[in-house]
């Protein structure tokens, strides 16, 4: 909802505004969260075998951490509900709904885990705290939903809800919610959470859907044309805002055009290169020809400007240098430009994703500084085939203007 007041009041048109502009996920963690609440759905009225659906869909979901966390927690929240009413079939079903993901998921901790090293999973969201994350879309729609549930138990309407279908339709709903609310908030008993503010991006539709769902079960029968128009405007309004928003790539045509100065190297790559090369780039601060070396060839990268995940520390330490040293640093200057440049620091070493996206001051960061600055004094005394073959690369690729220069000297050096 940010994004679009964004657009209303100030008149925003980036695309990097939007979550829902993301080529990959959230859509693809989308579709299987809101097929996988499908699968909860028709479990409670059909047979088994949308237990096994949803279980595999759960499990397919485990890739991006979002939207499982919220189908968990959903589902956890729907076997309470069943176990409150005891009606022990559907709670039967949606344990072995939750057995079946957690039998495939089993297999792929083993193996993801497995590569895990220090300080790689606070460097890939992972945070660690008990307090509690208040979002307010699911607050207001939770305060809304009951609001209008008291309204149906103090007039007529609860008799029409009460009919069985409608009735399980409530408690599904509110089922959203508590699940949504569940989900952000976990961490308060287990210590840790994966940047929460992430699940944002399902749980402001989820409270949509129960107050639109809740809303026509009271609202509905008494006044049926304006529920008919409200939801008719609703539907109106997400698709104009849709079609809004496919004019947003126009801000990015002229990056797009420069960015097809990179076509020529990749097509060479493509026609040389061996499988699993390793490219080597001096890169500006948004790693651009970088990240696309592995989208378009089938080479991998020495080094890049976005780091989490099981790096070594050593490994990005080596990088950091590395980059200085290839674009022309000399040592005497190393301080003051890291000083001007912390932003690089903090992109290499920051310790955990609320250090790195939140705003203001890293006194971490500025207290390395000094120490950087010395060991980097300590690499430039290598040889630079050396300092450079310590891990392996097999291609140096200047591409100038689309990256950062590289210093002419090192490039003669290399090539001796």
């Amino acid at each position: 909802y940010n994004d679009v007041l964004s657009r209303i009041f100030y008149g925003s048109t980036s695309p990097a505004l939007s979550f829902w502009t993301r080529p990959v996920n959230p859509i693809t963690g989308g579709l299987l969260l809101f097929s996988f609440l499908i699968m909860l759905w028709r479990l409670t009225e059909r047979s088994w075998k949308f237990s096994v659906a949803a279980g595999i869909v759960l499990a397919s979901m485990i890739g991006y951490i979002f939207s499982f966390g919220i189908g968990l927690a959903v589902l956890a929240t729907l076997g309470g509900i069943a176990l409150l009413f005891r009606d022990y079939e559907t709670l039967k079903k949606l344990m072995y709904t939750g057995g079946m993901a957690l039998s495939i998921i089993s297999l792929y901790s083993f193996f993801a885990l497995s590569f895990v090293g220090d300080g790689s999973l606070e460097r890939s969201g992972l945070l660690q705290g008990h307090a509690p994350l208040l979002n307010k879309m699911t607050l207001a729609a939770l305060a809304v939903s009951l609001g209008l549930l008291v309204y149906a138990y103090r007039t007529r309407s609860m008799d029409f809800i009460r009919e069985h279908v409608r009735y399980k339709t409530v408690w599904f709903s509110l089922a959203l919610l508590i699940g949504s609310f569940a989900a952000l908030n976990q961490q308060i008993f287990t210590g840790i959470s994966i940047w929460p503010y992430h699940l944002s991006q399902y749980t402001v539709p989820l409270a949509m859907v129960a107050v639109v769902t809740i809303g026509t079960l009271v609202i509905g029968p008494y006044y049926p044309r304006i529920a008919k128009i409200f939801l008719g405007l609703g539907i109106v309004a997400s698709i104009a805002f849709g079609i809004w928003n496919t004019a947003t790539y126009t801000i990015f045509l002229d990056d797009f055009r420069t960015m097809q100065e990179y076509a020529p190297v990749f097509a060479w790559l493509n026609a040389n290169a061996e499988p699993d090369c390793v490219v080597l780039s001096a890169d500006d601060d948004r790693a651009r020809f970088t990240n696309f070396v592995p989208a378009f060839t089938e080479c991998n990268i020495y080094m890049t400007a976005n780091i989490g995940g099981p790096v070594p520390a050593e490994r990005i330490l080596h990088n950091y240098f590395a980059r200085l040293r290839l674009i022309g640093i000399k040592p005497e200057n190393a301080e003051e430009y890291m000083t001007a440049h912390q932003g690089e620091i903090l992109a290499s070493f920051h310790k955990d994703w609320t250090e790195l996206f939140e705003p203001g001051e890293k006194p971490r960061i500025t207290a390395m500084i000094p120490s950087l600055a010395e060991q980097y004094r300590e690499f430039v005394k290598k040889d630079v085939r050396e300092a450079f073959t310590t891990y392996r690369v097999d291609y140096l690729v200047d591409a100038e203007p689309t990256t950062e220069t590289i210093d002419p000297a090192i490039l003669s050096e290399l090539h001796a």
